[in-house]
């Protein structure tokens, strides 16, 4: 919603503010266009009207044009953000469901000791009960902002793929576990969709949901099309929702004052 939001309201100031503004700012008396300008306007007729008596150059020309494009097209990839080094990406982690803050850090410990283990890391920061992008989170939940070197003989995503492969190998108890570079997981918190494809489980019974969603997590993981796959778990349990009357709202904050 934030992003449609922003996109309207920039082509509402696009439609409406910004031609008055360019109205009063430029300048009413009309100067002569610079020898230069003269000379690319001359050009531009020279070619315009030799493709227009070789009409069958002009065809061939767009022909070439058309399928050049289309080239490009199949070749280029459809990501909505292009893939480049950003020099830092965050690690968000879930460790057990209730588990204290405590209890999660003695978990983050040992992610602590394979980040601080790869040479290309410069430096790195934990939180804990809180994000990038959260300010508050359960206990349970937290994540790194990791900060690479800026001379290093590996990539980011050779260093992500380093980290993920040690830890899945050597750490089994984290219920969630993802990472992403600062722009793309900013825009994942923003849009509120961290991923292009999606499967949502719902059910009563959390255990059967994580069982469930790690299954099918592995099968779709087995499919080439697929770069990276990650569990999300998102628990609600019941809740009560109290709604004062306005006029007694009124009363307690006037007896407050």
């Amino acid at each position: 919603m934030a992003v449609i939001l922003a996109l309207l309201i920039s082509q509402f100031v696009s439609m409406t503010i910004t031609p008055s503004i360019a109205y009063i700012a430029i300048p009413k008396v009309v100067k002569p266009e610079p020898n230069w300008l003269l000379k690319l306007t001359n050009i531009y007729k020279k070619l315009f009207l030799g493709f227009y008596k070789r009409k069958n150059l002009s065809i061939l020309i767009v022909v070439l044009l058309v399928l050049t494009s289309f080239g490009l097209y199949k070749s280029m990839k459809t990501g909505f953000l292009p893939e480049w080094d950003e020099g830092m990406f965050v690690l968000d982690f879930t460790g057990p469901s209730g588990a204290s803050s405590q209890n999660t850090y003695q978990i983050v410990k040992h992610i602590e000791k394979i980040v601080a283990s790869i040479p290309e890391v410069k430096h790195y920061s934990v939180r804990i009960g809180a994000s990038l992008g959260q300010p508050r989170n359960p206990t349970n939940k937290g994540d790194m902002l990791i900060t690479l070197k800026d001379h290093r003989t590996k990539s980011i995503f050779e260093v992500m793929r380093e980290i993920r492969q040690k830890v899945d190998a050597k750490i089994h108890v984290l219920k969630e576990f993802d990472m992403a570079q600062v722009l793309r997981d900013r825009l994942g918190d923003i849009t509120g969709q961290h991923a292009p494809f999606s499967v949502v489980i719902h059910g009563s019974d959390p255990e059967t949901l994580v069982k469930l969603g790690e299954e099918i997590r592995d099968k779709i993981a087995k499919e080439p099309i697929f770069k990276e796959v990650n569990l999300k778990t998102l628990f609600y349990g019941p809740y009560y929702y109290i709604s004062l009357k306005k006029r007694r709202l009124l009363q307690l904050w006037h007896n407050l004052q």
